[in-house]
């Protein structure tokens, strides 16, 4: 939109056919809205909401519908560290996958706070370090948790 502001929309309808289904047929919009600030240089808030249909590894004939909003700040120090800041949350709507399922449908709210510093010192490498808290409350109560992490990663390009 200018230079310090942008947006990107991807957004589509969904039509989900399954074979030998109960469920029947199903028309879903699924979408990727962000824009980005940059209020001043080096400085970068970044805002996304987003829902997408995915298919669930771990509950067999179940697929989810997952609408999500993250925040995230970037700012550039000492010429070749950034800092990272971000939150968000996600809520995941479980269904049966073109199949009737007994019992109710789960569903999960899940949110997460992370933070951490990037060192890119030159085009092909960047280390970082991250601390991120995640909570996930779910109605079946073997899917709900609260975890910590703390992480270091490098990756090298050519």
């Amino acid at each position: 939109y200018s230079g310090t502001l942008s947006f990107n929309l991807s957004a589509e309808v969904e039509d989900r056919q399954y074979q030998g289904s109960v469920t029947g047929d199903q028309v879903s919009p699924v979408f990727t809205l962000s824009g980005s600030y940059s209020p001043f240089p080096y400085t970068t808030l970044t805002l996304t909401g987003q829902r997408a249909f995915n298919p669930s590894y771990n509950l067999t004939g179940q697929d989810y519908m997952a609408t999500s909003i993250s925040f995230i700040g970037r700012q550039r120090f000492f010429q070749k560290f950034y800092y990272n800041l971000g939150a968000g949350y996600e809520n995941d709507n479980y269904e049966g996958a073109g199949i009737a399922l007994a019992g109710p449908n789960r569903e999960d709210n899940y949110f997460y706070v992370t933070t951490g510093v990037d060192w890119n010192p030159n085009s092909w490498l960047q280390a970082s370090i991250y601390y991120r808290y995640q909570k996930d409350d779910s109605n079946f109560d073997a899917f709900a948790f609260n975890d910590n992490q703390v992480g270091v990663s490098a990756s090298f390009s050519y």
